[in-house]
């Protein structure tokens, strides 16, 4: 496929050095065949997403291309698609996925659930050592959905059907309760961030509270009204390395990908603007997730994915996108 780049005009948002951001197609999925849920930028740049089929592919793309083809890492025929993906240690990455489809999401088949480690340490090039760690079940788990690292052994998964945040130990493939909260009803995304606060999505918005190494929670709040998918929150904290300003880019449940900024002294959102989506673009699907780029020239960079579903009801097939903001 040929990659596209398109022009988008940025609301004003403080500590911008420009108005605006470049959007370019890295991947266009065939039709109503392909739903593109989640993504992780490896330390080399290139992107990981997975894919909720069926096939359930995980795929990898190398923005550093023309344009980049969709590389096939792994295909999952155990299950009809995949969903979270977080990584744990340099390279390492765990990725989650159950019979969901496009067509039974809202009401996927009960038991399915499976978590999988994903090593390119071991292994050769895109051919990574792939393990089946745990296969979790009701009455904890009806479907994980995002991921996040707690440590290198402990990740945690929001499990959207309890309203709960899930345990698991990846060494054993132990889960349990972690967390649970009037704030998770319906968690999406979910984050551990670099701050110490564990922030998520769920029905209400974007909710924070503090993460403790005893794996325990302060209490929450709500920081951000709304209505999101999965979001990024940048490596170290909320800073980009231009202006030092936090933010971050959520995944809207509309066709849109929004940039919230925040307030340095108190940490609440003091500003969001739409950077990209059908507001300016005529075939842009409905918004899953985002991610920061990692390397040297992907500094001002985030990546998104789309389920490929247009606010029409019409289908264009999941895509992923390179946004860079200026």
């Amino acid at each position: 496929m040929h990659s596209n780049s398109v022009l988008f005009g940025l609301s004003a948002v403080a500590n911008l050095a420009s108005a605006t951001a470049t959007v370019r197609t890295l991947y266009q999925g065939n039709g109503s065949t392909t739903w593109v849920e989640n993504l992780r930028v490896r330390s080399n740049g290139n992107v990981l997403a997975t894919q909720i089929g069926p096939p359930a592919n995980l795929l990898s793309f190398d923005p550093s291309q023309e344009d980049p083809e969709a590389v096939l890492i792994s295909t999952f025929p155990s299950i009809l698609g995949l969903s979270g993906i977080t990584e744990v240690s340099h390279d390492v990455f765990y990725i989650t996925g159950a019979n969901t489809t496009g067509s039974n999401i809202s009401d996927p088949p009960k038991n399915a659930t499976k978590v999988w480690k994903v090593d390119f340490n071991q292994g050769d090039g895109n051919n990574p050592a792939i393990e089946l760690i745990a296969e979790p079940v009701l009455p904890l788990v009806t479907d994980f959905n995002g991921l996040t690292t707690f440590n290198e052994t402990i990740i945690l998964a929001s499990a959207t059907f309890q309203d709960t945040v899930v345990a698991m130990n990846v060494d054993t493939g132990d889960y349990w309760t972690a967390f649970e909260d009037s704030l998770m009803s319906s968690i999406n995304g979910i984050k551990a961030a670099a701050d110490g606060y564990l922030y998520w999505t769920g029905s209400s918005g974007l909710a924070r509270a503090p993460l403790y190494d005893n794996l325990t929670l302060g209490t929450a709040e709500l920081i951000y009204d709304g209505s999101y998918d999965d979001f990024a929150i940048s490596y170290n904290g909320f800073a980009l390395a231009q202006n030092g300003t936090r933010y971050a880019y959520m995944a809207s449940n509309e066709d849109t990908i929004q940039q919230l900024v925040f307030n340095d002294v108190t940490g609440n959102v003091s500003s969001a603007s739409d950077v990209a989506g059908t507001t300016n673009a005529t075939e842009w699907g409905k918004s899953t997730g985002c991610d920061f780029g990692r390397t040297t020239w992907q500094k001002n960079k985030v990546y998104c994915t789309t389920g490929g579903v247009l606010t029409t009801g019409s289908t264009v097939g999941g895509q992923v996108f390179e946004i860079t903001v200026y």
